[in-house]
């Protein structure tokens, strides 16, 4: 498994995410790729969050992990990580 302290910076000191939420992360066998961020990006609700908050990077980042944190709760651990990641590819 990959670990908690394995995972991104933004994402371990995250502000919404919980532990259970991390633990989640920490059982994953590797990061996301770009290809898996990259098509993240092309969902609906993060292409919302970009035009609704535009530069405001601080909102876009809470508003990725907050959604991010909806799909670990529907059991999407991969789908949450690439979305959370595309904070750092900005």
């Amino acid at each position: 498994t990959l670990g908690i302290n394995q995972l991104p910076r933004s994402i371990r000191n995250s502000n919404v995410l919980m532990g259970k939420h991390l633990e989640q992360l920490g059982h994953l066998t590797r990061l996301s790729t770009m290809d898996e961020i990259n098509r993240a990006r092309t969902l609906d609700e993060v292409k919302q969050v970009f035009l609704e908050f535009e530069n405001q990077r601080d909102l876009i980042k809470e508003m990725l992990h907050r959604l991010g944190a909806e799909r670990l709760g529907n059991g999407a651990v991969k789908q949450a990580l690439a979305i959370m990641s595309i904070v750092d590819h900005i």
